[in-house]
């Protein structure tokens, strides 16, 4: 039976303080981030919990061992007029003057086509109506085509048309090879001790400690734009939070005590 009375005590003391401060009104008075105000509050909802979540990860600041997803995505956002043919574009090459010409050929790794009568062209970094005025040069060139009177009623005609029937397939085919998955391809990475990861198809090693996800991802699709995946978005999340962190609360220093949290 010791300690029975002191129990009692306790809990009536208890009792006695929690009247004392519903009679005065201080409870529900604590301030909560989601309100600048203290007053009333409803309980922390879902969402509620969600958005201080989303918070915390997007200021969260990388560290070695944390775990990243890459996820790639293709963008077409051409201005009118503005496409260049690129390698492994497949093209159909008209002639007004003679069909028996027409071709559909695809576009070598080396930027070059192959034509009847006049042999190989550059054909990469042009534009369709500028590789379909450069062929029609060369068909001039070569006395197959007669830049005088004799074509007649075809005088302010284009006597050659570039139809691209297939493109970007280089950059289809560096994204699809990055594992394809449903809704793009994605890659997980993990942070190295010295704070760097390594990305396909980029020569620059990416420094991540000490910078947000955000941040990270503004340099990648910077890095990306200038080479090769052009067309191609990165986005990236934070899938897992390995990194050892060491928080530091309450009083450090002046005599007050100070609390650790290790993360």
């Amino acid at each position: 039976m010791f300690g029975y009375k002191p129990r009692i005590k306790a809990f009536l003391s208890t009792a006695c303080l929690c009247t004392l401060l519903l009679a005065q009104g201080c409870i529900g008075l604590i301030p909560s981030p989601f309100n600048l105000y203290p007053g009333p509050r409803k309980p922390v909802q879902t969402n509620d919990l969600a958005e201080a979540f989303d918070i915390v990860c997007r200021n969260y600041r990388l560290g070695p061992g944390d775990e990243l997803t890459l996820l790639f995505l293709t963008e077409w956002n051409i201005p009118t007029g503005t496409y260049k043919l690129d390698t492994l574009d497949k093209i159909a090459i008209k002639f007004i003057l003679d069909p028996q010409l027409n071709e559909d050929v695809t576009i070598r790794p080396d930027g070059m086509i192959t034509l009847q009568a006049i042999g190989e062209i550059q054909a990469a970094g042009l534009t369709p109506q500028e590789l379909a005025r450069k062929i029609e040069q060369k068909f001039v060139e070569a006395n197959i085509f007669s830049k005088g009177e004799s074509r007649g009623e075809l005088k302010n005609y284009r006597l050659v048309t570039v139809h691209v029937l297939n493109f970007y397939e280089k950059i289809n085919k560096l994204v699809g090879g990055l594992t394809t998955l449903t809704g793009g391809s994605q890659a997980t990475f993990i942070v190295k001790p010295d704070g760097t990861i390594d990305l396909p198809l980029l020569r620059e090693r990416i420094l991540c400690a000490g910078y947000t996800v955000p941040e990270i991802e503004k340099t990648v699709n910077r890095l990306y734009r200038n080479g090769v995946l052009e067309h191609v978005v990165a986005s990236m999340k934070l899938s897992s939070a390995k990194s050892r962190k060491f928080y530091v609360l309450g009083e450090v220093g002046g005599g007050g005590h100070s609390t650790s949290l290790s993360l």
